[in-house]
């Protein structure tokens, strides 16, 4: 097959340090790629050019990766257009409803006739189909880790956690700070966190983050909104235990002994919050390995063959 896969046009693919959803795409183009398809990456600042670049290939797949551009899809020669909306207030109505975000949402839906959303979760889908988009026409598609790039130790060098994410309101960072053995990793975006507390380590290069990641015991995101976030699965397969908020819990089996979730009605109760993030240290130092066997589950390779392909061949492209 033949893939056009569109990104926002403002950042490079791959990136160079931050870009979630930048490394996302470039991890679908190494995996479909590796499996003999043709993939095309479209990330250009003009929409007009990213739509007649992606006509002119005449691609079976087009899937558009970034929020605003949703759109294009009204003015893209093909016939199986897929959509994920990597906005992270989506399952939460209260929080979407009063952001600029939501004439996007709803242009989504306005598309109806033209995509297919590929949700992150099911709690996004519930939301699209909560407001008329048709429930068969969305799938939900979990992320995943390329675990071949990712250095494993099966010994921590650290007795600590790591927070990485950029450092913004969201991400909750400024409300952790003082819990001791943290080290914070991320670009500097807004918030009252002090960038010159020793416990800032500053934003890491993806091969820093591909090295490093485990060297440590846990990683913490108590984010107030997330979808799946690939940093969950990229600390797993390096042999760390995981600390997150309700809103990050994504496909994950939370029975699991190193999955430790924080709940809303406890992220502001900072004596807790850090006994947790202490006990599931102490825990996931112990079993390492059966952390990685758990994060290999969720290599690009099988969710791009298990979940992806297999809804496209569903859809009959």
């Amino acid at each position: 097959m033949i893939f056009c896969i569109v990104g926002t046009g403002h950042t490079p693919i791959p990136p160079i340090a931050y870009g979630a959803v930048e490394s996302l795409i470039w991890d679908y183009y190494q995996t479909l790629t590796t499996l003999g398809h043709q993939v095309y990456i479209i990330n250009k600042p003009n929409t007009q050019e990213m739509i007649n670049e992606i006509n002119s290939i005449n691609p079976d797949i087009v899937h558009i990766q970034y929020d605003d551009n949703v759109k294009m899809s009204l003015e893209i020669n093909c016939k199986t257009i897929l959509f994920t909306s990597h906005f992270a207030y989506i399952a939460q109505y209260e929080r979407l409803k009063n952001t600029t975000y939501f004439n996007i949402f709803q242009q989504a839906i306005e598309c109806k006739d033209k995509i297919y959303i590929f949700a992150l979760t099911n709690q996004m889908k519930e939301m699209y189909v909560k407001f008329g988009f048709p429930a068969k026409k969305i799938h939900v598609i979990p992320n995943g880790v390329n675990d071949q790039l990712f250095q494993y130790e099966q010994n921590c060098k650290l007795n600590k956690s790591i927070y990485i994410a950029v450092i913004d309101l969201r991400k909750s960072q400024y409300k952790y700070q003082s819990i001791d053995n943290i080290d914070f990793v991320g670009n500097y975006k807004e918030t009252s966190f002090d960038i010159c507390n020793s416990n800032y380590i500053g934003e890491w290069s993806k091969s820093t983050l591909y090295n490093n990641l485990t060297n440590y015991a846990n990683l913490v995101l108590l984010s107030d909104g997330e979808g799946d976030p690939l940093v969950v699965k990229e600390a797993l397969i390096c042999g760390l235990g995981i600390v997150i908020s309700e809103y990050a819990i994504g496909h994950l089996d939370i029975s699991m002994p190193f999955i430790s979730v924080i709940y809303k009605d406890k992220l502001d109760d900072i004596e807790h919050v850090k006994k947790v993030i202490e006990d599931n240290r102490n825990e996931s130092i112990r079993i390492r390995e059966q952390i990685r066997n758990y994060g290999k589950t969720y290599a690009w390779s099988l969710i791009i063959n298990d979940y992806y392909l297999c809804k496209i061949n569903q859809i009959g492209f």
